[in-house]
């Protein structure tokens, strides 16, 4: 075998014999072609790993949605109790999420107090009077907006 190289700096003396090959004193053998045609390759995911990582995303929406309902709903209970003792004790003038009146509907088992206001804030405690809109049992429409299933959902029987 005969190793043919250019002369460079590092390997620029070079040995011969009559029959050896010409080979840099300082030269490293070259890797056999095989190993340098060997690259590691990706592995496709398995279906078992897939399954996994599909099990663990549905876990995670899982428990932030039973963490949401939850968290939403006592956060709800805790505005609507708030809402009550402020009712109870009426001030002269209201501003946003202040209670402003009563609202029930018996065929829906319906009790809560409407709040100031239709902002997110305000709605995630009940329901809310739309600024603008008459106070209920005055003269004019009364606009009250709130959730249908999150925070108490207060009008998720409304339709039904």
């Amino acid at each position: 075998m005969t190793v043919l190289e250019t002369p460079t700096p590092a390997n620029s003396v070079l040995t011969e014999a009559a029959d050896e090959p010409v080979v840099a004193a300082d030269a490293t053998p070259a890797p056999p072609a095989a190993a340098a045609a060997k690259r590691p390759r990706l592995r496709r995911p398995t279906g078992a790993a897939v399954k996994k990582v599909v099990l663990a995303l549905v876990g995670v929406v899982a428990v932030f949605v039973v963490l949401n309902s939850l968290v939403a709903d006592l956060m709800f209970r805790t505005r609507q109790d708030h809402l009550v003792s402020q009712f109870a004790k009426p001030a002269a003038t209201v501003s946003t999420g202040d209670a402003v009146s009563v609202l029930q509907i018996e065929k829906l088992g319906f009790d809560r107090i409407v709040a100031v206001g239709a902002t997110h804030e305000v709605l995630r405690g009940g329901p809310g009077l739309v600024s603008g809109s008459s106070t209920p049992g005055s003269k004019g429409l009364s606009v009250i907006a709130g959730r249908a299933t999150s925070f108490g959902g207060p009008f998720a029987k409304i339709g039904s």
